[in-house]
């Protein structure tokens, strides 16, 4: 499992950039799998960041059609965005 804790470090385009760019890493490397549901706060854990420029990353994936996110349910990733099976 790739350790994405290291988001605080700095870099390019803000924490929520950032935290996109996290996600689509682990959606892509199958970490985060097709139809699984997962809570907002466990992933801000994960990730090491605040649930704010989560709430930006989950919202753009989902602008994408690349997931879902639901208040009750939370972040479910649809897939490779990139079509990867």
């Amino acid at each position: 499992m790739t350790n994405k804790t290291a988001l605080l470090d700095g870099g390019n385009g803000g924490l929520g950039n950032q935290a996109y760019e996290a996600l689509l890493d682990l959606i892509i490397a199958r970490e985060l799998k097709q139809g699984e549901q997962i809570q907002e706060r466990a992933l801000a854990i994960r990730l090491g960041i605040s649930r704010t420029p989560l709430r930006e990353a989950m919202h753009r994936l989902e602008g994408e059609k690349s997931s879902s996110v639901s208040p009750i349910i939370g972040f479910c990733p649809h897939g490779d965005p990139r079509g990867n099976s």
